[in-house]
């Protein structure tokens, strides 16, 4: 996910920019970082990565402690 965030930042921004401008995906990703740095291709990812922390436990967590009735289960 760390790789191809910058991707997802710069889709975002591109559905939000006021400035309808037909720029590449190079240019603004080249304004991103004059403006804001490195960093700004990866603004968001704390929340996105918390996101899917919590998802994950909850997931694995029921998964675990909630028991599946022996009919529902897959044949082998």
């Amino acid at each position: 996910m760390a790789l191809t965030y910058p991707l997802i930042t710069l889709s975002t921004r591109a559905q939000v920019e006021k400035k309808k401008a037909h720029t590449g995906t190079l240019s603004a990703a080249k304004r991103i970082i004059d403006r804001e740095g490195v960093l700004g291709l990866y603004a968001g990812l704390e929340s996105a990565l918390f996101g899917i922390t919590i998802t994950n436990f909850v997931y694995y967590y029921c998964k675990s402690h909630i028991p599946i009735p022996p009919n529902l289960t897959h044949p082998n």
